[in-house]
């Protein structure tokens, strides 16, 4: 196939329908949402560059080396998309796409699929406002919302157009929309108006989508091997999504080991719970390279030892059990319930290092699970992983494996707590005030007991729309009008509440079925009825200070810290 490097757009279409652009392995998924895509269509519209896609059609030996996979027409966020193994019935002409993935599979999906079960109409007659920016009117509809706006077309019915059949279908639609919008005696006037703006509105589409070269597509020396793409590709960028140094590394280990795309996914899929966490590949290749000895830093050149990918053939099987039971002690021991809580995934390496060098797979419990809990806690308090993550990794999986060569039935919380104090500047071993201050949220799920993302007033909401939010016991409003704004802050009257009820509340006052930490305890409790009864500033302050205290004691009993820093 000779390649047109200016093409028309609804050609490339048609190409990508007759599977003669493929997705490499190395591409990472299409992310683009619903909102994106449509603004692509409007770039478009407005005669706007939107770069040039990259192409590559490798030698026959070396695309038999390279999982790819077909666009996709029926698109659905919700599914993972694996690519394919390579074999001989693959069109030896297929171009893979290095760069403009997202825009191609955008554009596909407009004249060709679906998104999440709504495809791509345009509104015929739409007239854009002088503040829209140049918005032609794109939507996304599912079919019965169509069928209720006979205004909106969809763009594989705009674009088979031509000279004979334009004016019937311009003439037809105005008519309709007309006789809909307006009474009879304004009729005609509406129908020539609402004419004029269809028959703009298609003209552009026609002209800009099937008439203009508005594609530009630039090929890379087929001669290239695959080394060579992948750092052009490292090199790229784009308005296309820019990948990082662990994309690369994923698509070099499915080069070399195919299966693990598969497993990949596997065990993401069961981390994530659903959309409890948000564990991606990062993770996992983070991981083994910490594990396996390779270090923490991404670089390409590791996967191209051949120790380190047999090691992770061998042994991901291993590292996969072991997720899954360090994803129950998350759970059952350290009360981490969804990725809110979860300060740093990178915080976990550790845990995981252990249990894979010890040879300790099953869930940790005991006294282990404790210091492990201890330990994640803290570095999250410490903010270890903030800076310098990777030199962070490389040093607790130093220090860690000796000692647990030493004493393989021991975590070793003795060594991890000198090294989270270093990094913390020596001064102490503790939790002071501004911890809980700082990290209000985090405490308030330990005392809580683990929270999930879950409305009592509505289960069905999904986890994505019940953001948790720390809410004030007592509202910022009144207290403000009492003169006590100053000391509403604080962590004896924060509690978590999932945005939708929070909303809904408003500023009320807390009642006797207010939920809260603290209401069984007696001293707490009375403070708290002797403040509602008469709000003031020494009966709020009285209630906040006692719970605060309560926070503070179970928090580090759950921790099993001391009561004064230690430095």
């Amino acid at each position: 196939m000779n390649l047109n490097p200016n093409a028309r757009i609804h050609d490339v279409a048609d190409d990508i329908g007759r599977g003669l652009y493929r997705i490499p392995s190395i591409q990472r998924g299409y992310e683009w949402g619903q909102q994106r895509a449509l603004k692509l269509l409007d770039s478009i519209m407005n005669g706007y560059p939107i770069g040039a896609i990259m192409v590559w059609i490798p030698s026959d030996q070396v695309r038999m080396d390279i999982p790819s996979r077909l666009f996709v027409a029926a698109y659905d966020s919700k599914r993972d998309y694996l690519t394919d193994l390579p074999h001989e019935a693959d069109s030896l002409e297929s171009y893979l796409v290095l760069d403009g993935q997202q825009r191609l599979q955008s554009l596909y999906l407009a004249f060709k699929g679906s998104y999440d079960g709504e495809r791509v109409y345009m509104e015929a007659d739409y007239e854009p406002l002088e503040e829209s920016n140049g918005d032609f009117g794109f939507h996304f509809l599912s079919a019965a919302e169509a069928r209720k706006r006979p205004e909106m077309v969809h763009l594989a019915d705009v674009i088979k157009l031509d000279s004979d059949t334009k004016y019937k279908f311009v003439d037809s639609l105005a008519r309709r929309l007309s006789e809909r919008d307006v009474d009879p005696q304004q009729c005609d006037a509406c129908y020539k108006h609402k004419q004029r703006v269809i028959a703009h509105n298609i003209d552009c589409f026609i002209d800009q989508f099937n008439i203009k070269p508005r594609l530009l597509l630039q090929e890379i020396d087929r001669r290239q091997d695959y080394d060579h793409v992948l750092e052009i590709f490292e090199r790229v960028n784009s308005a296309g999504m820019v990948l990082s140094k662990s994309d690369l590394l994923f698509s070099t280990i499915k080069l070399k080991l195919r299966e693990m795309e598969g497993k990949c996914a596997t065990t993401l899929d069961f981390l994530n719970q659903g959309d409890r966490h948000n564990f991606n590949t990062d993770f996992l290749i983070k991981a083994a390279l910490v594990i396996f000895e390779q270090k923490a830093k991404y670089e390409v050149k590791k996967l191209r030892d051949d120790n380190f990918v047999r090691t992770l053939k061998d042994r991901y099987d291993e590292l996969h059990a072991c997720l899954r039971q360090l994803l129950a002690w998350l759970d059952d021991v350290a009360l981490i319930k969804c990725g809110r809580f979860l300060r740093s995934q990178l915080a976990l390496i550790p845990i995981l290092d252990y249990m894979m060098f010890s040879g300790r797979r099953d869930k940790p419990d005991g006294e282990n699970g404790l210091a492990m809990r201890e330990y994640l806690y803290m570095s999250f308090f410490f903010r270890t992983f903030s800076r310098s993550a990777d030199a962070v990794l490389d040093k607790i999986h130093e220090k860690m494996s000796d000692a647990v060569r030493n004493e393989p039935s021991r975590f070793p919380i003795q060594l991890l707590r000198a090294y989270l104090r270093e990094r913390a500047g020596g001064l102490f071993y503790g939790l002071q005030d501004h911890h809980f201050a700082g990290d209000a949220d985090l405490v308030l799920n330990i005392v809580d007991g683990g929270v999930l993302q879950i409305d009592p007033a509505d289960p069905s909401r999904h986890p994505k729309d019940l953001k948790l939010e720390v809410d004030h016991i007592f509202p910022r409003t009144p207290l403000a009008k009492l003169g006590m704004d100053d000391v509403v802050d604080h962590i004896g009257n924060y509690r978590l509440i999932v945005m939708p009820a929070n909303r809904r509340k408003l500023a009320k006052m807390p009642g006797t079925d207010t939920a809260f930490f603290g209401r069984t305890n007696p001293e707490v409790e009375s403070a708290h009825q002797a403040a509602i009864n008469d709000l003031n500033r020494p009966n709020f302050v009285k209630f906040r200070d006692t719970r605060a205290s309560l926070i503070q004691t179970t928090v580090k009993g759950f921790l099993r810290l001391p009561a004064v820093a230690v430095g």
